[in-house]
């Protein structure tokens, strides 16, 4: 955030204990506002992944952009970003390892996903990168990868798919059984193994229970447990341990989500 613009409230409360933040704006950014850039990479989050509320985050990221096109004023410069990898802070804490059920992580990338209302943004999700115990995974060969293909299909227009599925609806198909619709869901897989169950199902109790999917065609079909009566939400990969599997064709993974806000 540029230290010559009036900040909001928000912004200077934030700032006023985080000046470390202000100091590599004005070093590293501002100095090359006037060189001819395409757009910009941003792979940050896990400091702020315990902000409260979380909502600051999608602000702060608002004004990060909008300041960043305004100082730099070649346009609305492309601005594509990192979603949190899987991240477990308690994994050998339960019993069996890795059976938490904390959410912590998961509202954060659904904050993140929302920063995608800004135009010109697009967002690489990392739901599939197995490195739940770094916070910092390895694999950045992947993540650069999907960054770079946000931006040649749009920017360079190349003819890719750079998102991976989402959802899109839900149908009840009568018995046990309920059918996901996704879009961006051609040539839908699990890599050749079985799909990792992350699918949660909860009543009006908010209680929720693990089902069984499996993928048919671009859709993947859910059995209801025998013991929940009046599905009222499906949750995927929306706990912090989740480890997701599902790609589309171009290898791109499915984005977790909620059909509630509980």
């Amino acid at each position: 955030v540029g230290s010559t613009k009036t900040r909001t409230p928000l912004l200077t409360s934030y700032y006023s204990g985080h000046t470390n933040a202000s100091k590599l704006y004005n070093g590293m950014i501002y100095p090359i506002r006037n060189l001819s850039v395409k757009g910009f990479i941003w792979d940050q989050g896990e400091e702020n992944r315990n902000d409260n509320p979380l909502s600051n985050y999608g602000w702060l990221s608002y004004a990060l952009i909008n300041n960043w096109r305004e100082t730099f004023n070649q346009g609305t410069l492309p601005f594509y970003y990192v979603q949190m990898t899987p991240y477990s802070t308690d994994y050998f804490s339960t019993n069996p390892w890795g059976s938490s059920t904390k959410i912590t992580f998961s509202l954060f990338r659904e904050v993140q996903g929302a920063i995608r209302a800004v135009p010109k943004t697009g967002m690489a999700v990392t739901a599939d990168i197995d490195d739940l115990l770094r916070l910092h995974p390895r694999n950045k060969k992947l993540i650069g990868e999907r960054l770079a293909m946000l931006a040649l299909q749009n920017d360079y227009k190349a003819p890719i798919n750079a998102v991976g599925p989402q959802f899109k609806n839900a149908v009840y198909n009568g018995g046990n059984k309920i059918t996901l619709n996704f879009i961006n869901a051609d040539g839908l897989n699990s890599g050749g193994k079985p799909v990792n169950q992350w699918f949660y199902l909860a009543n009006a109790d908010k209680v929720f229970y693990k089902a069984v999917a499996v993928i048919s065609g671009n859709t993947v079909v859910i059995t209801i447990p025998s013991n929940m009566t009046n599905v009222k939400t499906i949750r995927y990969a929306f706990v912090d341990v989740a480890i997701g599997n599902i790609k589309n064709g171009a290898g791109l993974a499915m984005e977790p989500f909620r059909t509630d806000t509980w």
